[in-house]
This record gives C-alpha cells, sequence and structure tokens, in this order.
C-alpha cells in the first residue's frame, strides 16, 4: 500500500512540477525588461534553494501533525491552487512592448549574465 501511495504522489508532484515550472520560466522571461533578463533568472535561481531552506523544517512539524498522505494531498492541493490563480492573474498582465526589446541579446554579455561563458 505505501509503495502505491509514493508513486501516485511523486508523478502527481512530477506533473505539477511540469505543468508549472515550464510557464514560470515563461513569464519571467516575457514580462521582465530585457535588460534584467539575466538578473531576474539568476535571482530566481538563487531563490529556489533558498525556499527548500524555509519549507524543510515546515513540512517536518506539519507531518508530526497530521499523516503522511493529508500533508501530501494538501501540499498537492496549495501547488496546483497557487499556480492556477498565478496564471489567471498573469493572463491580465500587459505584454511588452515592442520598444522593450533588447538588440544586444543572445550576446556573450547575456551569457555571462546567466553564468555561463562567452560564446566563441
Amino acid at each position: 500500500e505505501s509503495e502505491a501511495v509514493a508513486f501516485v504522489g511523486v508523478f502527481l508532484w512530477g506533473v505539477d512540477t511540469a505543468f508549472f515550472f515550464v510557464p514560470t520560466r515563461t513569464l519571467l522571461q516575457r514580462y521582465a525588461p530585457a535588460a534584467f533578463h539575466g538578473r531576474v533568472l539568476s535571482l530566481n535561481q538563487s531563490l529556489e534553494p533558498a525556499a527548500g531552506i524555509v519549507i524543510t523544517p515546515l513540512a517536518a512539524v506539519a507531518l508530526g501533525v497530521v499523516s503522511v498522505q493529508a500533508l501530501g494531498i494538501l501540499a498537492g492541493a496549495t501547488a496546483t491552487v497557487v499556480g492556477v490563480v498565478v496564471l489567471l492573474l498573469a493572463r491580465g498582465l500587459a505584454p511588452p512592448s515592442a520598444s522593450d526589446y533588447d538588440p544586444t541579446a543572445g550576446t556573450s554579455r547575456d551569457a555571462i549574465a546567466l553564468g555561463g561563458a562567452a560564446p566563441g
């Protein structure tokens, strides 16, 4: 029984991650000013592990209060509701104008800003 619960839980978490991870990156890139793409995505990469530092002890405390199944359902439902609400709110954002285009996008400056080596 516990293997079936674990399998279903991991599957649902994977679906949740796949459904919201890519749109999140797309929204960050689309609505951040072009000149700040490297900084915005870098900050996002830095904050993701920090969120885990906060959530892990809270999850441990919550696990002591409720069962594994209840916590899994609650966490999955919370992630789904928050993700859907954010996607709905994002629909109301105005798309960036053509004047926001950065002619230097894709140059070695962007590669270095994202932590990579300069191309070439």
